[in-house]
């Protein structure tokens, strides 16, 4: 807040009492466009006379106040202004903190809103009830900037052709005037040729069409939301990158809506890649228990009004499911045969990709992803740091379990997770196994990697490679990056890009010769024929 002198808000007295920042923005609701009134932050603040005000007082001000407290000024940085405030501070008998709304829109806090604009990460709202046509401003925005970008890249040849055809426009007009003189002088005299620039932009309007040329507008429901949910992210992505924000905080309001089941599981696998990126955070609302049944269950929050109309939050735990059902009217799905538990969405990108391969080829192997999409099989993605928490939360489905573990460790050290999986092996009905190397990813063989991508030289990998750390680097140098020149999150980034596309489409490149040999001990197959054993 001071320009060259960092303070904390801790030091300020405008965090609560929990520790915790909170900002409020108040709206006058009663416009038909809400407007917005003001913008506080709630603090456990001074309330005491003579340091209540502190944060609103200029420098000249802050040393008179020192001076009337008793603050010895010789020991005090008197250009300082945050220095100034904490000493005024320490000479309080009592301070008389108490949790108040500071105002940060008013003179001499502004700069509070100001700083603590530039940490916060952009929050991106899409709406249930929107217009669904290829003229929302999320469909239209990144079209509009795709074009300025390729406009900029060739404003060289574009100037060049300007020219040339201003200048024959202009030749011809002046021939006209040449000519209109002869006849009449006194009229030619007034005229004189002008070319107004052109505005590129304009010139270019973007539509999406399928093969058959039908416009986004024109296609059904659920497929415009879908196609407008993808702008909607690429220009939150955009905002947040202009901006060289901390991140994005993406809430869509009943991804549900209009979709195909199938696409609706489509569109939670891409909300859980998205949330798994380093700075974002998807919230969705919803009103659709099969849906919610495939997140982890401390991630679901229950909204509800009690009987004397006050809101109630029933926070993830083992009821929430039986609760939601109850609230919702929803009749329990008794389709799901079994559920599978694993860390993260890669890893169900890779069973899927994996169990495809085998199933036309081995019958005791299910194909997953068509078990899914009949409802018989429930994939969780539990989180490494929340597997424990996990155990026996399922029991009360009365349904088989199968968890994965990845080992992480190399031995003779026990894997990560074998407590949690000794557990789990304990409950009836459950079952729980790790990898035998590193991750999954070590079982996806080195010519499905190179087919994936062949202008990189990679070699064989150890069980224990950490294979998308390894890869990062070659193909953000092979793709005309520099990995040396890139910051902590375009790496983050990148290694996150190459775990996806591991385990969604290199996986898809493997054969069941190259799983052998990449698995010669069948672990995989293991896993997959004990899912297919829990599913009859």
């Amino acid at each position: 807040m001071d320009t060259d002198y960092p303070t904390s808000l801790d030091e300020e007295f405008l965090l609560r009492a929990n520790g915790r920042l909170a900002i409020h923005k108040v709206y006058d609701g009663s416009l038909k466009a809400p407007k917005l009134k003001g913008t506080f932050v709630l603090a456990n603040h001074p309330t005491a006379d003579g340091f209540a005000d502190l944060m609103k007082l200029k420098n000249k001000d802050l040393k008179e106040r020192a001076v009337k407290v008793g603050v010895d000024m010789d020991k005090v940085p008197k250009n300082i202004n945050a220095a100034l405030r904490q000493a005024i501070r320490a000479v309080a008998k009592d301070l008389e903190c108490k949790e108040i709304l500071l105002d940060v829109t008013e003179e001499g806090t502004k700069q509070v809103w100001a700083q603590l604009k530039e940490a916060l990460p952009i929050f991106a709202l899409f709406k249930a009830d929107r217009p669904s046509t290829d003229q929302d401003s999320e469909a239209q925005d990144p079209m509009k900037t795709a074009v300025q970008q390729a406009l900029k890249a060739h404003e060289d040849k574009l100037e060049e052709l300007r020219a040339a055809v201003e200048s024959s426009v202009l030749e011809v007009a002046k021939l006209t005037v040449s000519k209109l003189a002869e006849i009449d002088p006194n009229l030619a005299r007034e005229l004189k040729p002008t070319v107004q620039r052109p505005n590129w932009a304009t010139a270019f309007k973007i539509a999406l069409t399928d093969e058959t040329e039908v416009p986004v507008n024109k296609r059904g429901s659920g497929v415009r939301r879908m196609i407008l949910l993808n702008f909607f992210r690429a220009q939150a992505e955009r905002r947040n990158n202009a901006a060289h924000g901390p991140g994005v905080i993406y809430a869509i309001e009943e991804p549900e809506t209009s979709q195909h089941p199938a696409n609706q599981k489509l569109l939670l696998r891409a909300f859980f890649e998205l949330a798994e990126q380093p700075g974002c955070q998807v919230l969705i609302t919803a009103h659709n228990p099969a849906l919610a049944r495939n997140l982890s269950v401390q991630s679901l929050r229950l909204v509800t009004r009690a009987q004397d109309n006050t809101r109630r939050v029933l926070v993830g735990n083992e009821d929430v499911y039986y609760q939601a059902a109850k609230e919702l009217g929803v009749l329990p799905d008794n389709s799901v045969k079994a559920f599978v538990g694993v860390e993260g969405t890669n890893d169900i990108n890779f069973l899927k990709a994996i169990s495809a391969v085998l199933a036309p080829h081995e019958a005791d192997i299910p194909g997953l992803a068509k078990a899914e999409e009949s409802g018989q099989l429930i994939f969780v993605p539990l989180g490494g740091s929340n597997l424990e928490n996990w155990i026996g939360r399922l029991a009360r489905l009365n349904r088989p379990e199968f968890h994965l573990f990845d080992r992480d460790t190399i031995p003779p050290a026990a894997p990560r997770y074998e407590a949690a999986a000794d557990r789990v092996n304990n409950q009836p009905g459950c079952i729980a196994m790790h990898t035998d190397m590193r991750e999954v990813e070590i079982y996806l063989h080195p010519d499905a990697i190179r087919e994936q991508w062949p202008l990189i030289q990679w070699q064989n990998h150890a069980p224990f490679t950490d294979v998308p750390k390894t890869l990062a680097p070659l193909c953000v140098n092979a793709g005309g990056g520099s990995w040396a020149n890139s910051d902590d999150k375009a790496r983050g980034k990148a290694e996150l890009g190459i775990k996806v596309k591991l385990n969604r489409d290199v996986a898809a490149r493997m054969t069941p010769a190259r799983l052998s040999h990449a698995d010669p001990t069948g672990v995989v197959r293991t896993f997959l024929r004990r899912i297919g054993q829990a599913l009859v």
